[in-house]
């Protein structure tokens, strides 16, 4: 079961929904909870919703708008209704003091849903670790630098006069 939010990251979650139920030969459903009572939903928010569920049907889920006060309690009805093994959702945004309370939705399916696969997937991090490697000024800081020269000026300093001093 792929769950999704409608906030940036909607169709690369149900390509990696995809992918994982082909792998595994299995059933697989996209879905979204609307939390509030009647509340309207974000114009743009509800159009990648709509792209990203007409993506989920072409590719074969089944898809599903949720109804509940929380969020991670629909989540984990819905999928021990519906059999689900795995819930694959998007990396939640941080929040410091939600997460210092266990209220962030990762925190509430890891402490209620201990028996299902939970995959978190954040496509921000693919494309960083891509790029990590392309130099070393992306992957090390400046700090990073600085330190490793000063690191090495240390080492020679040190190392010279013993270099001069012994014979050959």
């Amino acid at each position: 079961m792929v769950a999704i939010d409608g906030l940036g990251s909607s169709e690369y979650l149900v390509r990696a929904g995809r992918r994982i139920a082909e792998r595994r030969d299995a059933p697989w459903s996209v879905v979204t909870v609307q939390a509030g009572s009647g509340d309207k939903v974000d114009p743009a928010r509800q159009a990648e919703l709509d792209r990203a569920f007409a993506l989920a049907r072409n590719l074969g889920a089944d898809t599903e708008v949720l109804h509940g006060p929380r969020i991670a309690d629909a989540l984990l009805d819905h999928a021990a209704s519906g059999g689900s093994s795995t819930l694959v959702i998007g990396r939640t945004r941080e929040r410091p003091f939600a997460r210092m309370v266990n209220r962030t939705l990762t925190q509430q399916l890891l402490q209620h849903g201990t028996h299902y696969e939970l995959v978190i997937s954040a496509p921000q991090a693919r494309v960083r670790a891509r790029r990590r490697w392309e130099s070393p000024a992306t992957w090390l800081g400046r700090y990073d630098l600085t330190m490793a020269l000063f690191a090495t000026l240390a080492a020679v300093a040190v190392a010279w006069p013993r270099a001069l001093a012994e014979p050959e």
